[in-house]
């Protein structure tokens, strides 16, 4: 009559969903780690979260590294690989019910044999459009201009390192100013990363991944993708690029 049992009721299941994210999250983590041992076992040296190079390969230097343009493999749910002329993925989600799906549907996967999503290129770099392409890619999206070169970066002021951190995801809580500058800002934990916050230019002569090239002052894309910066989600009437 009071609707007591109900509100029991109603706090037992709110606390039973926490304790399945809770353990949700704790099982990728765990799998995170095991898949990251494994590699470090077999003679890579982990760069950043998704990135692991073989102990042998040549030095690169330390910012070298450029999705877009260097090869890579990437390895489990929703990593993208990177050949010379193919650019391929799993299904990737960020909403994390559609996360769970895909995961599930993955560790049931047992036939890797072939890429779920992906596409062709060419050019110099691996990922140039033609202006015919390019034109097929605007009349699907209008603001894909935005996304077809790489964006000089070099000396340009960038958000990163001031209100913009990327936290590497092996659980030392590693902060580093992007996911593509590897020079350590401190530790999320402990909170000294903080004192390194600071406006700063960009150390890098190009900037070709979205996550990236968003936060560069000099462009427009913080107003341009308000419905979502790092989602590339357009602000509402967002005008063409």
């Amino acid at each position: 009559m009071t609707g007591l049992g109900r509100h029991g009721a109603a706090a037992s299941t709110a606390l039973d969903a926490a304790l399945a994210d809770r353990e949700w999250d704790e099982q990728r983590l765990r799998l995170y780690r095991q898949g990251r041992d494994r590699l470090v076992a077999e003679g890579y040296v982990q760069v950043s979260m998704r990135m692991f190079r073989r102990a042998d390969a040549p030095p690169q230097g330390a910012d070298d590294y450029a999705c877009q343009t260097d090869g890579m493999i990437g390895l489990g749910c929703g990593a993208r690989s990177y050949t010379s002329t193919l650019h391929y993925s799993f299904d990737y989600a960020v909403d994390l019910r559609e996360i769970r799906t895909i995961t599930d549907d993955y560790t049931a996967t047992e036939d890797f044999s072939r890429a779920v999503h992906g596409r062709r290129v060419d050019g110099a770099e691996g990922h140039t459009y033609t202006d015919a392409e390019a034109e097929q890619w605007t009349a699907i999206d209008p603001l894909f201009p935005y996304s077809r070169h790489p964006h000089r970066s070099a000396g340009l002021p960038c958000r990163t390192g001031e209100s913009v951190i990327s936290v590497d995801g092996d659980g030392d809580g590693t902060v580093r100013r992007c996911h593509f500058v590897r020079s350590e800002l401190g530790n999320l934990y402990d909170g000294s990363y903080r004192r390194a916050l600071e406006p700063r230019a960009c150390p890098l002569a190009v900037c070709d991944c979205h996550i990236g090239y968003v936060h560069l002052e000099t462009l427009p894309l913080y107003d341009v993708f308000a419905g979502g910066v790092l989602e590339r989600i357009p602000a509402a009437g967002a005008a063409r690029a």
